[in-house]
């Protein structure tokens, strides 16, 4: 029994949840490595999961995934209440979750435009702008490294079933 990880798995989709690699169709998202290489090899279906996310010294989460997922969605959509919709939130949780985190991190994550006539916006502000690049960055660079973590951590998993 091998233990093995995709030689292809490369997340180019920083913003994809779920994607799938063209070559080998194994499910590539930026928290979970499966352990496994092609169908029909053991292990296939186990994987390594790991996640982020900001937190205060009390360890109260401030910003995780579905955050910046919610910051991704109103970049995109121009509106809070299309981007709780979209992810299955309230629009009083995403503004919550707005509020705290500008709170936290001391900066406007928005810029509103009440509604009337034309309606209402809320759009990305540069420093939000900048806080999604930067999370992009991280997770890229986090992918990179996890993947050559995974590798050794196998390739020890390996070893163990070697000697059975």
């Amino acid at each position: 029994m091998r233990f093995a990880i995709c030689d292809c798995l490369v997340s180019d989709g920083i913003c994809d949840l779920l994607a799938l690699c063209k070559r080998c169709k194994f499910a590539l998202d930026h928290k979970i490595i499966p352990m496994a290489g092609h169908k029909g090899q053991p292990y296939y279906d186990i994987f390594l999961r790991y996640d982020m996310w900001l937190e205060t010294i009390k360890k109260e989460r401030i910003l995780d995934g579905e955050g910046f997922a919610l910051l991704v969605d109103i970049d995109r959509t121009g509106s809070l209440t299309s981007s709780a919709r979209n992810l299955g939130m309230s629009y009083r949780k995403a503004w919550g979750l707005l509020h705290d985190v500008e709170h936290h991190l001391g900066f406007r994550l928005t810029d509103k435009r009440r509604g009337g006539a034309s309606g209402g916006r809320t759009l990305l502000s540069g420093d939000g702008r900048q806080l999604v690049r930067a999370y992009n960055s991280l997770i890229h660079e986090t992918d990179i490294a996890m993947k050559s973590i995974a590798k050794v951590f196998f390739n020890r998993v390996n070893e163990i079933t070697d000697s059975k």
